[in-house]
């Protein structure tokens, strides 16, 4: 197993921040916490610092590309890689949340190894 990290993930749908968590807390050890807004997950990056953020694109209250643009703009958060986790498959879209800083780009319905293997990269390096 690699080093615990901390993750956080920023979705509003249930299952999907489900079946993360049972994949990083559960079965690799990480600690897993969960925003279902974007307010909310920009209020716990600044919080807890977390090691990486997996962000969906569409949430209730603010897009995933504004909650990477809070993220990206302020100090005490920039440094956090932040990937994005969506249905949104466009390459237009991949490029804008490239261009706004994102560390990767993840599309739904996921492949939770490839996520798995790019995220506890980040611990090795």
């Amino acid at each position: 197993m690699t080093n615990r990290m901390k993750i956080l993930i920023v979705d509003d749908d249930p299952a999907v921040c489900a079946v993360i968590r049972a994949r990083f807390a559960t079965k690799e050890g990480h600690e897993v916490l969960i925003a279902n807004t974007g307010r909310g997950g920009v209020s716990m990056a600044r919080k807890h610092k977390p090691d990486v953020i997996l962000l969906d694109w569409m949430l209730p209250d603010m897009t995933g590309l504004a909650v990477l643009e809070h993220l990206k703009g302020e100090n005490r958060t920039a440094w956090i890689p932040v990937h994005m986790l969506t249905s949104r498959s466009k390459m237009a879209d991949v490029e804008r949340a490239l261009e706004r800083g994102a560390s990767g780009y993840f599309t739904k319905p996921m492949k939770l190894v490839e996520i798995s293997t790019r995220i506890n990269r980040l611990v090795a390096a």
